[in-house]
């Protein structure tokens, strides 16, 4: 007989984070924080003044290479 997740799977096709808690029990090390997605569109959500000046402020040698800009001025 398949383990129960699998067995469940084939019933639902896609479990919730509820679901596997039924199945196979809660968590070792605690309980999920879970969050509605409309809290982790806010909290990724970067205002346009929040980074503005930020590298300006930073010593040259701590910006890393990715955001200099190289030019080439040979024709």
């Amino acid at each position: 007989m398949p383990p129960l997740v699998a067995q469940e799977l084939l019933k639902k096709e896609t479990l919730n984070y509820d679901d596997v808690v039924t199945l196979i029990g809660p968590p070792p090390h605690g309980k999920k924080k879970l969050i509605a997605p409309v809290e982790f569109e806010a909290s990724v959500q970067v205002k346009p003044d929040d980074t503005a000046g930020k590298e300006d402020d930073l010593p040259a040698d701590k910006i890393s290479d990715s955001s200099k800009t190289v030019r080439d001025d040979k024709g």
